[in-house]
């Protein structure tokens, strides 16, 4: 699902922009797995696709957690499923597309944390 960002300012001439809307989903339908990156990350499998942890926030920090993957969504394509928040009984965690992450952009520049997520 894409959301389209129109400006009503009379001079703003550009396009719509899109923006892919994190995707939702309960942490127990996801397949977990630990993969080598330097360092031992810890990923998501959803759907065929490929995620990589990025931060986690306690259950009390929902608007945070939502606020967060949005703006890392922002900065993705809009045909792809580039955030994924996982939700369970103590906490929200996100998770970027480990295909763009990996070919689109540096791993140190988007400061994915190598620690592990919290365990539900």
């Amino acid at each position: 699902m894409a959301a389209q960002l129109n400006s009503t300012h009379p001079s703003s001439q550009q396009d719509p922009v899109e923006i892919a809307l994190p995707l939702v989903v309960d942490e127990s339908v996801v397949h977990r797995f630990s993969f080598w990156n330097g360092t031992v990350q810890q990923g998501i499998r959803y759907r065929n696709k490929l995620y990589i942890y990025f931060e986690a926030y306690a259950l009390r920090d929902r608007l945070k957690a939502y606020e967060i993957a949005y703006e890392q969504a922002e900065q993705g394509i809009a045909d792809e499923l580039m955030v994924c928040v996982t939700v369970s009984k103590t906490h929200y965690t996100i998770w970027l597309s480990l295909k763009i992450t990996h070919s689109d952009k540096n791993f140190e520049s988007l400061s994915i944390h190598p620690t592990n997520p919290p365990n539900s």
